[in-house]
């Protein structure tokens, strides 16, 4: 996988406003292959990072707050 959306967050609201933000915990973003602005809850593979299924690291854990 060379770009495109890894993932998406979704949460439930808790304050009137419904506002929402995300962002990687400490060590949330393994080797940084995520781009560090989560936008709209949308996480996608950083520039210039590249996933390698067959010889990466297994699994990818990611921490969002």
């Amino acid at each position: 996988m060379a770009s495109g959306t890894l993932f998406t967050v979704v949460a439930t609201p808790t304050t009137a406003n419904g506002a929402r933000t995300y962002a990687f915990g400490a060590s949330g973003n393994p080797g940084s292959v995520a781009d560090a602005t989560i936008t709209n809850g949308v996480v996608t593979l950083a520039s210039g990072k590249t996933l390698d299924f067959e010889g990466g690291t297994n699994p990818l854990v990611f921490v969002i707050v």
